[in-house]
């Protein structure tokens, strides 16, 4: 996290776990870093190659089901933090082009 233009902040979680809390971090006194940080950011974000959140998780669902068509959507969900019924909205829609 950019905190101005000249301190950076980064948390990280004391033990390894998905969902564990930030408990601990570097405050990181940078002008150099904080901006570097931001016109990557901003580099990536005004792109034209940049993908909206539908398109970026459908292609991440194209890909598994392209190596592993059998993985439940259950365990997509839970392994990619998403809700289980986002994963159904995209597996339906996909299963609805490909009749057409």
């Amino acid at each position: 996290m950019i905190m101005d233009r000249g301190l950076v902040v980064l948390g990280l979680p004391e033990k390894a776990g998905e969902r564990e809390p930030t408990r601990s971090g570097y405050k990181i006194p940078s002008e150099g870093l904080a901006t570097l940080l931001k016109t990557d950011f901003m580099k990536h974000w005004d792109s034209p190659e940049s993908k909206d959140y539908d398109e970026y998780l459908m292609r991440i669902l194209n890909s598994i089901r392209k190596e592993s068509a059998e993985t439940s959507d259950q365990l997509i969900a839970t392994q990619l933090s998403v809700d289980l019924d986002e994963i159904r909205r995209f597996k339906n829609n996909s299963q609805t082009k490909a009749k057409k």
